[in-house]
């Protein structure tokens, strides 16, 4: 539950100013997947895919770790914004 390789990874990715969204592997994408699509099947030559990112149950697989971040725009524009004054 705690310590997980998964977990210390959003929580860096997240520490990242601007970044508002953290994916692993398959991310989003897997919760329309079954799960025979997304399961990482392990042949004697290693992983047949890396759908996990890398991770599965919070321990790295030894694949390459594959994480996507989202980052929201920024908000110091030169183009005027309605705000407000208090005095």
């Amino acid at each position: 539950l705690f310590d997980k390789l998964d977990a210390e990874i959003a929580y860096a990715m997240m520490g990242i100013n601007a970044v508002k969204g953290v994916e692993i592997g398959a991310g989003f994408a897997s919760v329309v997947q079954k799960g025979t699509q997304h399961g990482d099947e392990l042949t004697p030559e290693g992983f047949a895919s890396n759908n996990a990112g890398g991770v599965l149950g919070g321990i790295s697989t030894g694949q390459d770790l594959t994480v996507s971040i989202a980052i929201k725009p920024t908000s110091s524009i030169r183009t005027p914004r309605h705000s407000i004054d208090i005095e």
